[in-house]
């Protein structure tokens, strides 16, 4: 591995690790769904420059980002405010992966 290489992979792990103590910053001041509304919209623009729009209708694309863009990040943003640990948050949200692999096995067996 090619050491730029290392290097920006520790700097997207320092990135991802950093994120959920930016979020209980932002939530001292915003609400907990528009933070996610904004952090997404950030995110969303300059990949519109660089992305192609897949071949679905406009109204799922805008479905799957109001429900898993700020749905679930304002209800991750939510439990951060109302006294969830930043760690905590990240734990749980990292734990998702397992719990959709419990879940799939035991509805799809």
């Amino acid at each position: 591995m090619k050491l730029t290489h290392l290097l920006l992979a520790v700097m997207i792990t320092a990135i991802w690790g950093v994120n959920f103590s930016v979020i209980k910053l932002g939530l001292q001041a915003v609400d907990p769904f528009i933070l996610a509304g904004i952090r997404f919209t950030l995110c969303a623009l300059p990949a519109l420059f660089f992305i192609k729009k897949p071949d679905v209708p406009w109204r799922y694309l805008i479905s799957y980002g109001l429900v898993f863009g700020i749905g679930l990040w304002g209800l991750v943003n939510l439990g951060i405010k109302t006294g969830l640990s930043a760690g905590i948050a990240s734990l749980l949200l990292q734990f998702s992966a397992f719990f959709t692999l419990l879940l799939g096995g035991w509805v799809f067996k």
